[in-house]
C-alpha cells in the first residue's frame, strides 16, 4: 500500500518590515512597462495556488489555440528575501532552453502584481501518476524514461552552475498525458547558483543530509532523485516517520529502510542506483553525468538512431544560413510556440546529438552526428553548418535554434499550418489579411525574443509597411530572399 504524504516547502521566515510592505509598488523585477494581462490574454482557470503565487491558465486573444500558464504573484507584503529569489527566478528560467525544462515565455508586472508567462501542461505531475500507480507499480522501463529526462535537465541546470533544490514529484510535469516522453521540470522560485546562499529551503522528504544544515551542492538534486525513485519502486520513502523533527534526524544520520527495496521486485540496478544517489556524503554521492551513465539507465534506456539526420538535412541549414534575420526569427518564434506533438521528432535528434548532456550541441557534437549516419562533412560544410545553426552568434547552439533550423522545411508545406502561424503576428492589426511591422514587433516582443528592429523595419519598407499571406508564405518556405 502506498503511503504518500504531499510535503509542502519549507524555509526561513522572513519578516515584513513597515517599509518593505509601503514601498513593495516601487520594487521592479520586470524590464517591460506596466501591461493590462488582460489586454492579450483571457483567462480559462485557476491550475494551482501555492505558497508563492496563484498560476492560472489563460488563451492568447488573438490565437484561441495558444495557451499559457501565467505565474502571478502579489507585491503587496512582499519581503526583500522573497523578492530577491524572485529576481533570481526571472534570471534564471531567461536563460533556460532545453527540451526537459517548461518554456518561459516571458515576464511583465504592474504596480501590484508580478506576472510571469510560461508553457501550459496538459499532462499530470509524477506525484499524482505515482499515485494513479499504487496498485500495480511501475514498469521500470517507463520509469527509467522518466528519471533519464529529468537527469538530462538536472544536467543542463548544473552545467550553469544552478542547483533547483526543490526536486520532487510536484515539480515534475508532463506535456502530454500518458505520454511519459515528454517530461519538463518546473518551478524554479529555490533555484539558485552554487555558492549563493546559506539557507534551509526545500521540501523535507525529498531534502539531502546538507540541505538540513543550510548547504546545498548540484548533487542535492541527485538525492532528491534517489528518493523519487525508491518512491516509485516501493510506495514509500527511504525515511518513513511520523514527526518532521525525527525525519531530519534520520536524515542527517543516513537512516534508510532497505527493507521495502529488498521486498519489491526492483531490479538490483535500481538499488545499486538508490544507494549511490542517497550517500550521506556529497563529495562522494553520483554526479549528474555518473548517473545518466549508470547501469540501470544504460539497461533500460537503449539510445536508437531516429534516421531524421540526412543527406537533406545538410541542405536544409545552408539554406537556413542563407536566409534573412527576419526569416530566422520567425522559425524561432516557431519553435518556441511549437507543441510537444509537433516537435517530438526533432527533440529526439537534438537528445542524440546532445551527447554530453549539456543541453546545447557542439561543434564536436554535430560531426559525430552526421558520421554516425555515414555522411562526411569537410571542414568547409563544417563551418557553414555551424554557421547556419549558431545564427544568434553566442557561440552555442541551444534547443530552440536547433528546432528554428530544422523546422524551416520540415513541418510547414501545409497550408492551415501556415495560416496558423500567420494570424500569431496579426495582434492588435485590424487588417485582417495582412502583417504590419507594430503588430509582428508586439508578437516577437510577447516571447521575449530579440530581433533587430532595424532589419524588421527594412523588411516592411520593401513590403510597403504591410505583409500579405502570399508574401508571408514566400518568407517561410524560404522562396522569398532579403537583401
Amino acid at each position: 500500500k502506498i503511503k504518500i504524504k504531499k510535503m509542502g516547502c519549507c524555509g526561513v521566515s522572513h519578516t515584513h518590515t513597515k517599509d518593505e510592505k509601503s514601498n513593495a509598488h516601487r520594487r521592479r523585477v520586470s524590464h517591460s512597462n506596466n501591461i493590462d494581462i488582460r489586454k492579450n490574454y483571457e483567462f480559462i482557470s485557476m491550475l494551482g495556488n501555492g505558497a508563492f503565487g496563484k498560476v492560472r491558465l489563460y488563451r492568447d486573444k488573438n490565437n484561441k489555440d495558444l495557451l499559457f500558464a501565467i505565474k502571478t504573484l502579489k507585491k503587496e507584503g512582499i519581503s526583500t528575501y522573497e523578492f530577491n529569489l524572485l529576481k533570481r527566478e526571472l534570471s534564471i528560467l531567461r536563460n533556460l532552453d532545453h527540451p526537459n525544462i517548461v518554456k518561459y515565455f516571458g515576464d511583465f508586472e504592474d504596480d501590484y502584481y508580478f506576472h510571469i508567462v510560461m508553457e501550459y501542461l496538459k499532462g499530470y505531475d509524477l506525484y499524482k501518476i505515482i499515485s494513479l500507480k499504487k496498485y500495480n507499480g511501475f514498469d521500470e522501463k517507463d520509469m527509467c524514461e522518466i528519471i533519464y529526462q529529468l537527469l538530462q535537465a538536472l544536467s543542463f541546470i548544473h552545467s550553469k552552475n544552478i542547483v533547483h533544490r526543490d526536486i520532487k514529484p510536484e515539480n515534475i510535469l508532463f506535456a502530454n498525458k500518458n505520454d511519459y516522453s515528454t517530461l519538463k521540470l518546473i518551478d524554479f522560485g529555490l533555484a539558485t547558483y552554487c555558492n549563493k546562499d546559506v539557507y534551509t529551503v526545500g521540501t523535507p522528504y525529498y531534502m539531502s543530509p546538507e540541505m538540513i544544515e543550510g548547504n546545498f551542492c548540484p548533487e542535492s538534486d541527485i538525492w532528491s532523485v534517489g528518493v523519487i525513485v525508491y518512491l516509485m519502486l516501493t510506495g514509500l520513502y527511504p525515511f518513513d516517520v511520523k514527526e518532521e523533527g525525527d525525519l531530519f534526524e534520520k536524515i542527517k544520520k543516513n537512516e534508510i529502510d532497505l527493507s521495502p527495496l529488498e521486498e519489491s521486485n526492483a531490479s538490483e540496478e535500481s538499488k545499486d542506483f538508490i544507494q549511490k544517489c542517497l550517500i550521506k556524503d556529497s563529495d562522494k554521492r553520483m554526479k549528474t553525468n555518473e548517473a545518466l551513465e549508470h547501469a540501470w539507465i544504460k539497461k533500460f534506456h537503449l539510445k536508437k538512431n531516429s534516421n531524421l539526420l540526412n543527406n537533406n538535412s545538410i541542405d536544409t541549414i545552408l539554406n537556413f544560413a542563407n536566409k534573412n534575420a527576419l526569416q530566422k526569427e520567425i522559425y524561432y518564434f516557431v519553435a518556441k510556440i511549437s507543441s510537444e506533438t509537433d516537435i517530438n521528432k526533432l527533440k529526439k535528434v537534438f537528445n542524440e546529438l546532445d551527447v554530453d548532456h549539456s543541453g546545447s550541441l557542439t561543434r564536436e557534437e554535430i560531426e559525430k552526428g552526421f558520421k554516425q549516419i555515414n555522411i562526411g562533412i569537410t571542414e568547409k560544410e563544417l563551418k557553414q553548418i555551424w554557421e547556419g545553426l549558431d545564427f544568434h552568434k553566442d557561440g552555442q547552439i541551444n534547443y530552440s535554434e536547433f528546432l528554428a533550423v530544422m523546422l524551416s522545411t520540415y513541418n510547414f508545406q501545409k497550408e492551415e499550418k501556415l495560416w496558423s502561424v500567420f494570424n500569431l503576428f496579426k495582434e492588435g492589426n485590424k487588417s485582417k489579411d495582412k502583417i504590419t511591422y507594430e503588430s509582428m514587433y508586439n508578437a516577437v516582443k510577447s516571447l521575449n525574443l530579440n530581433i533587430n528592429e532595424d532589419d524588421l523595419k527594412k523588411c516592411f519598407e520593401k513590403y510597403d509597411e504591410k505583409i500579405d499571406f502570399k508574401t508571408f508564405k514566400k518568407l517561410m518556405l524560404g522562396s522569398e530572399q532579403e537583401d
